[in-house]
């Protein structure tokens, strides 16, 4: 019995050691983001796509917008992309993108019609200039 709770102690040590180190590899990795004199920050945004006549379109089309941000990935033209004004090139460089879906909105147009628009919403990172600097 004794051999036993130690082969299970060992065990419990073991994947407890690989947890942490796991953890702390992936905080070092986010951490890592961040360039010296400025502070990781992180926003949301939604892109509105124009109206369309069924619910399937509107997703169609939002999809296919997050597709082209998602191909972009990150830097200025995901920047550009999402219409954010920064004042420093390096902000600019740092937009990378962490989650994004789409939704659908069901609205009537002014002819009383019943239209839809895709919405895609995205979390984005940035690094922005510390006020210390």
């Amino acid at each position: 019995m004794r051999g036993n709770e130690m082969k299970t102690m060992n065990t419990m040590t073991k994947s407890l050691v690989m947890a942490l180190s796991l953890f702390l590899l992936s905080v070092n990795a986010y951490a890592a983001k961040a360039l010296p004199g400025y502070n990781h920050t992180t926003n949301n945004k939604t892109l509105h796509m124009p109206t369309v006549d069924t619910k399937e379109q509107a997703y169609s089309i939002g999809f296919q917008e997050l597709e082209r941000l998602k191909n972009m990935h990150e830097g200025a033209k995901l920047s550009d992309q999402l219409r954010l004004i920064f004042n420093d090139k390096r902000e600019k460089d740092s937009v990378t993108l962490e989650e994004s879906n789409v939704t659908v909105q069901e609205l009537m147009n002014e002819e009383g019609e019943i239209v839809y628009r895709g919405m895609v919403n995205v979390i984005y990172h940035y690094n922005v200039k510390s006020d210390s600097n």
